[in-house]
């Protein structure tokens, strides 16, 4: 499918969205079994690199489950068509620059929507005042927007998941219908230099008896020694929230450098090296950072979704529902 974005129906899309988010207002998480808890009849990762890959030909929910249990991820190389970077590049670009436009605003009035800036009608009531507010100034101050400030882009990813399969394969692997998440939904422009303090679990604020799964897509080549920033991974296989909020993080939900230190003499990060169309796969344990350099010369650009379980999901992180059409998501 190709990225028609300037055909959409605006008005239509910003209200789609605005019903995936009305049907978990009044819904209560209900816990459950969740994905860790499966991992001990896992099979073994063959082979012993820093961090689990694998082709996208080749993947299955299976061994998603046996790199997870192993080292908390799973890089999938060609993942999707690399041809489709420039097309969400571009939309990113326009939709970060169209929110840091309107951001002295106190909302986008519905005569002033347009394809890059159609929030969903209901987004003040869902995220009500200064919590709204407080989350949009954190994705500006940090290179970032949430995805569904352009509703028809949301719309037109989920689309693009359909098209991937993506919905069953999640389904599969969380044991329950998936939805999406409305502040972990993000699509992000780095903004140079990095910090040094971002190492953090997303469990540290969500909660740690979610059913979760990130797909972490860069749309450049990033990583390794490329000049763009890709993720410092602490390659290991964590099962609670270490340490958040110690003495010298920088948030209450980070993790401080005196644990990462002590946890290198056994596990040293990894930086691993993305190409386009290649992505990873990692919950809300998973301990990490954006890559920290001081020598970062190339903006990176990357499309962030956190699902959920549809029953056992972080009401805090705002879910959507995925399918209009299920009774059961």
């Amino acid at each position: 499918m190709d990225l028609d974005l300037q055909h959409r129906d605006i008005a239509r899309d910003a209200n789609d969205v605005a019903a995936r988010l009305a049907y978990f207002q009044k819904k209560e998480p209900v816990p459950g079994s969740v994905p860790i808890t499966r991992e001990a009849g896992a099979e073994p990762w063959p082979g012993n690199t820093e961090l689990p890959e694998i082709n996208a030909c080749d993947l299955t929910v299976e061994k998603l489950r046996s790199a997870m249990a192993r080292k908390g991820c799973l890089i999938v190389r060609d993942f999707f068509d690399a041809k489709r970077v420039d097309e969400f590049k571009s939309a990113i670009d326009q939709i970060i620059d169209a929110d840091l436009k309107s951001g002295h605003k106190k909302g986008v009035n519905q005569g002033e929507f347009n394809v890059f800036s159609n929030p969903p009608v209901n987004l003040s009531t869902v995220l009500p005042e200064p919590r709204l507010s407080r989350s949009r100034g954190f994705h500006r101050s940090s290179g970032s927007v949430m995805a569904i400030e352009s509703s028809s882009f949301a719309e037109s990813l989920i689309e693009w998941y359909d098209s991937l399969n993506l919905r069953d394969f999640l389904e599969s692997y969380l044991g329950e219908p998936p939805c999406l998440s409305a502040l972990k939904w993000v699509l992000r422009r780095s903004k140079l230099p990095i910090s040094a303090d971002g190492w953090h679990q997303d469990g540290a604020f969500m909660g740690s008896y979610i059913n979760s799964l990130n797909l972490w897509v860069p749309l450049d080549t990033c990583g390794g020694k490329t000049g763009a920033p890709g993720l410092d991974i602490i390659p290991k296989r964590f099962k609670e929230i270490v340490n958040p909020g110690e003495a010298d993080a920088a948030l209450n939900w980070s993790t401080g450098n005196d644990t990462i230190s002590g946890l290198e003499e056994d596990c040293a990060p990894v930086s691993p090296e993305f190409n386009p169309g290649d992505v990873i796969f990692f919950d809300h344990f998973l301990l990490h950072r954006t890559q920290y350099g001081e020598d970062f010369g190339r903006t990176r650009y990357a499309i962030e979704t956190w699902f959920f379980g549809s029953r056992n999901f972080p009401k805090n992180q705002v879910p959507l529902r995925w399918d209009h059409s299920s009774s059961s998501a």
